[in-house]
Parts: structure tokens; C-alpha cells; sequence
């Protein structure tokens, strides 16, 4: 099968609507604050603060057994947690709403996909996601972390004293098990094997003289009972810290949702990034290289195809059951029961897929047959079409 037979993509990536959502605005202002601006706008305390602290009602960071594939998300339920906010509500599918992850398709060919705050980390959709919830945020940049150290653990201390975690894109030098996931214990001491470091999302929920205590998720990690793992120059591969500020205000969970969906024409969009692509050029792309027998030559066929499938089998449900949710509350609220329709059909297409191929594990191999191959890739391309059907309600 030839390249003429994949189709054309129009881009959708132009679209810009009268009324920009915040987060546009963040997108202008974000990277204009000097460090003194943004420690000006943190709670300040007062004092020295002690040698060591911790807050303690923090549970490990859950992954793929409770169905948490996203880090960052898993994250910030976990702050939000720590910080009082009923888990009830701020749970992990309402903060895969509010970044974005939920409703984010992305590719990138030959590389892992996880989801965009994972994969394109994005400071100005972290900071818009905590402000939704009613929260002030500030991110420091790697190179803040470098040439504020002092004062970044000074930050990190006394946000803990007031309960508030913190959230480092990226820990290094954890500690692990030995490669067999048997632990080495002398006495109430672990014994160091090896140290590792992990690139995503971790909360930091304490420290201990220059140590911070971090939750993050790696089965192999050294932890204790309550998830922390004690890390020794933990910042070291961080490639930014996010500190949660005051409490602005307590929003409505009707005025959350409105800014969830009001934002969602922003990720259907987004410009292509570290390789990744985004929305309907995503389905396109992932498609494209499935119809031109691409995926064949290569041995990495996980990134190639299932890695992509399993960000769509993980959001295709959840966003569908997120506007039912929308609409029970607010059964008025006309934007949402226009979309609605279209992330059902979502849902449809993915079944379709899932039929198709007898079941998310099945030989990649098939793709060499042409009937199987085309079938397949169709569906993929009114995925990336119905991208655009979603894009037009919000120019109606």
C-alpha cells in the first residue's frame, strides 16, 4: 500500500475562538515572572523552620492497578487531597478533566506515549488546572532550581509546614530494590543497590535536613509504610517544581466544569511538540503510518500502535461518563449536551476498533493484511475527524 492511499489532514490547528478561555491568558503572561514575583505571590511564614517535616495523609501514588495511567493527575488529586479538598470530588478522572489528559490524543512515531502533562509537560496547564480549583500556583524552572537553591529548599520547607506537597516534574537518584524486587534491609535501614531517577510527575511531601521525602510511581523504589521514599539530592533531574499558593476562592463544581469544556478546543489543537502530535493530527498520523505498512518494518511496534490505543481506551469511556456527569448537574448547561453526542460516537468508534481487532492484545503482524489494514485505519481517521466536529459546536 502506497503513501497515495493515506489521506490529507486539514489542519485544524488555526482555530481561534472570540472568546479565549484563561488559559490563553496564562499562555501570554507564563515565563514573564522574575523568581522575586513569583515568591512574592507564595505564603511567606515566618521564622526557621525545623529540621524536618512531613505530611503525613498522603497515600502512594496509585498507576495501572486502580486504573491511574497519568502521573501528573494522580499528582495533583494527591495535593489537592493533602490539602483538605473532598477526594470524593477532586478525585483522578475530574483532574484528568481539568489537564486536559482526558480528552488529548497524541502520537509520536517510534516514541512512548502517555499522555500530554506526562509526555509535554506544560506549566501554564498545571498553573490554569490548580486555578480552576480554586488555587494560586507558581512553577520554577530548572534553571530556578539551579540558581536559587537556597531558596527553593527553603520554599519546598515551608510549604510542607503549611501541608501543602509540592509537585517535581522529575525525581532523581531514588533509591531501589535490587533488579530481582527483593528488598535488602539491615535492620530499619535499607541498604542501597542502585539509584534511578524518573522523568514524570512525583509529589514532595516532606524533608529531612537536605533530604526530601518523595511519593512516586516506581514499583522497585524503597519505600515506607505511608509511600515516601527518602531521596538524597532529589531535585537533581527535575525539570521544574510547582508550588500550590493561598486558596483564592472555593469554586462550584458547576463553574469547574464550565472551565474544563470552555478549555477543551485548546488541547483538540495543540501545535505538534518534542515529536508529538496532537488531536486530529494525531489520529492522522498514527493511522498514516499503520496504512502505509510502515509499522512493519519497524520492531517497536508498541509505540507504533498500542501505546497510542491505549491512551484512546483510556479516555474514550471516561470522557464520555465526564459529560453525563456534566449534564446530570447542570442538565441546562447547552454546550455540554452538544458535545455529549460526539464523545458517545467516540466511545462507538473505539468499540468498533476493539472489535475489530478481537481484543487490545492481538498480533500487529495483521496489519499487513489489506482488508484488516484499511478497516482498521478508517476508524481511525473519523476519530480524527470527529476531532473537528467537536472543534465546530464551539463555533456555533
Amino acid at each position: 500500500m502506497s503513501q497515495a492511499n493515506q489521506k490529507s489532514i486539514q489542519s485544524s490547528e488555526s482555530y481561534s475562538p472570540k472568546d479565549k478561555p484563561e488559559i490563553f491568558h496564562l499562555l501570554d503572561h507564563y515565563g514573564k515572572q522574575t523568581f522575586s514575583e513569583k515568591l512574592a505571590i507564595l505564603p511567606q511564614g515566618s521564622g526557621t523552620p525545623p529540621t524536618r517535616g512531613k505530611i503525613e495523609n498522603i497515600h502512594r501514588l496509585y498507576y495501572a492497578d486502580k486504573g491511574e495511567n497519568f502521573m501528573f493527575d494522580g499528582c495533583m488529586r494527591g495535593v489537592l487531597e493533602a490539602l483538605g479538598e473532598d477526594p470524593s470530588i477532586y478525585n483522578y478522572d475530574l483532574m484528568m478533566a481539568i489537564c486536559g489528559d482526558m480528552f488529548t490524543q497524541m502520537y509520536r512515531k517510534g516514541g512512548e506515549s502517555d499522555c500530554l502533562m506526562d509526555n509535554c509537560f506544560a506549566p501554564e496547564v498545571a498553573l490554569h488546572a490548580f486555578q480552576l480549583c480554586g488555587y494560586e500556583s507558581i512553577f520554577f524552572t530548572r534553571d530556578e532550581l539551579n540558581s536559587h537553591s537556597n531558596e527553593i529548599m527553603d520554599i519546598i520547607k515551608k510549604s510542607i509546614l503549611r501541608n501543602a506537597p509540592l509537585i517535581s516534574i522529575g525525581v532523581g537518584n531514588i533509591p531501589v530494590t535490587k533488579e530481582d524486587g527483593e528488598k535488602v534491609w539491615n535492620g530499619t535501614t535499607p541498604i542501597v543497590n542502585k539509584t534511578v531517577e524518573v522523568p514524570f510527575a512525583s509529589i514532595i511531601g516532606g524533608y529531612e535536613d537536605d533530604n526530601l521525602f518523595a511519593n512516586v510511581w516506581l514499583e522497585e523504589a524503597m519505600v515506607e509504610e505511608n509511600g515516601y521514599t527518602k531521596v538524597h539530592n532529589a531535585l537533581s533531574s527535575s525539570k521544574g517544581l510547582l508550588v500550590v499558593g493561598n486558596k483564592m476562592t472555593a469554586p462550584t463544581l458547576q463553574s469547574v466544569y464550565h472551565g474544563i469544556i470552555n478549555t477543551l478546543p485548546v488541547y483538540l489543537t495543540l501545535p505538534g511538540k518534542n515529536g508529538y502530535s496532537f488531536g486530529k493530527r494525531a489520529f492522522y498520523e498514527w493511522a498514516d503510518n499503520i496504512r502505509s505498512k510502515e509499522i512493519l518494518a519497524v520492531n517497536d511496534k508498541w509505540n507504533m500502535h498500542f501505546a497510542p490505543a491505549v491512551i484512546l481506551y483510556t479516555n474514550a469511556g471516561r470522557a464520555r461518563e465526564f459529560f453525563n456527569r456534566v449534564i446530570d448537574l447542570c442538565p441546562d448547561y447547552e454546550l455540554a449536551i452538544k458535545l455529549k453526542p460526539l464523545y458517545e460516537k467516540a466511545v462507538d468508534l473505539n468499540n468498533e476498533l476493539d472489535k475489530l481487532q478481537g481484543g487490545f492484545d492481538f498480533d500487529a503482524e495483521r496489519f499487513a493484511e489489506n482488508d484488516f489494514n484499511i478497516a482498521h485505519t478508517d476508524i481511525l481517521y473519523k476519530l480524527g475527524d470527529l476531532q473537528d466536529e467537536i472543534l465546530k459546536v464551539f463555533s456555533e
